[in-house]
């Protein structure tokens, strides 16, 4: 009984983990192409002036 109720959350529960940590890190790429893009502007501002 207990393995079908395991069985049965299984894999909702496998699907919350894998968007979970699809969530993470597309939120760590979003975040550093941020980060690259702050570091470009702030070297371009300091090139022109």
């Amino acid at each position: 009984m207990k393995n079908k109720i395991i069985k049965k959350l299984g894999k909702p529960f496998e699907w919350l983990c894998v968007g979970a940590l699809y969530m993470v890190a597309g939120g760590l790429f979003v975040g550093s192409i941020g980060i690259i893009t702050l570091g470009i502007k702030i070297a371009w501002f300091g090139a022109t002036f």
